[in-house]
């Protein structure tokens, strides 16, 4: 029977190795034989890959609970995993499993998963959501750092983009070094900055047709409770995007731009520049608002949309 330290140990190595891209099976046999472990039974693998699956439930038991809201995302799952069931009764009665355990196997299927693995980070696959979601005709909208993403769009897809709307953009987004340092070493300090930045006077001290909400406070919780370093790639990508005036240039649909008089973040100044490059482009001003207009004016801007979404809708 297997001493507790050698439990302990074999525990921590599944525990580790079953969360990053390795075998942890292979590990805990590797482990097993290198240091000449009392029991290397395939029991004792079964165990602690049950002790993960009990910890990976309780993890995501709210998510789990779920599931009975979404009976097809629920039938895929047991489709994806009933073949297991007879594949794995296969393996082991035709004894299948104990070559698979060999040191040799597990050598050469490493290197060999190694090597493909390493290939598929490597390959870039993309794919057009257009294509992906059998769309007719689209029109796009994006806000700040979103907005350039909804031009290279528009420019890549002049059949199906219909339109566009620029909410908080400009001809050029630089990005703040202070700001680039704080999103990668003080992720409250970056918050405050943007949140500062970001809206006008009147949001300052509030404002919000919706009573008792608190604009400044509720984008700094929003943007520190972002992935790690998500923030700071967005910023630098922004930095470092130069191409605004050229992709507009090349702009064949209409274009509706909405900006904030007191934007500091896309000036209406740089904003203008946009319409001077493409005669298409038409810009609304909103008074008393600065950058997050969706936020400040919510009203106004959801008008300003469906009215330009109205010239397309018998298209």
């Amino acid at each position: 029977m297997l001493s507790s330290v050698e439990i302990l140990i074999l525990s921590v190595i599944q525990g580790v190795s079953e969360f990053v891209p390795v075998s942890s099976a292979a590990h805990l046999v590797l482990v097993s034989k290198y240091y000449a472990f009392t029991n290397q039974s395939l029991l004792i693998d079964i165990c602690l890959h049950l002790g993960s699956l009990i910890a990976i439930i309780f993890y995501f038991r709210n998510d789990l609970f779920h599931f009975i809201k979404n009976k097809n995302f629920l039938i895929k799952i047991l489709i994806g995993t009933i073949p297991i069931i007879p594949a794995g009764y296969i393996v082991y009665q035709t004894g299948l499993i104990n070559q698979l355990r060999n040191l040799e196997v597990i050598g050469w299927m490493s290197l060999i998963f190694g090597i493909i693995l390493y290939f598929s980070d490597k390959t870039k696959i993309t794919k057009k959501i257009g294509n992906e979601f059998n769309i007719k005709s689209a029109i796009i909208a994006g806000h700040s750092m979103g907005s350039l993403i909804a031009l290279e769009s528009a420019n890549n897809d002049k059949k199906r983009v219909k339109g566009i709307i620029l909410l908080g953009s400009s001809s050029s987004m630089p990005v703040h070094p202070d700001l680039i340092e704080a999103a990668r070493n003080n992720l409250p300090l970056a918050a405050e900055m943007i949140t500062d930045w970001s809206y006008g006077k009147t949001q300052h001290i509030g404002g919000h047709p919706l009573p008792g909400y608190w604009m400044i406070d509720s984008s700094i919780q929003l943007i520190t409770e972002s992935l790690p370093g998500v923030l700071l790639k967005d910023l630098i990508a922004c930095n470092e995007y130069k191409n605004t005036l050229i992709t507009i240039e090349n702009i064949e649909q209409q274009i509706l731009l909405i900006s904030g008089i007191e934007d500091k973040m896309t000036p209406i100044k740089k904003a203008k520049e946009l319409t001077i490059s493409n005669k298409k482009a038409k810009i609304s001003i909103l008074d008393k608002c600065g950058h997050m207009m969706m936020i400040e004016k919510p009203r106004e801007v959801a008008k300003l949309i469906y009215n330009f979404n109205k010239k397309f809708m018998k298209e």
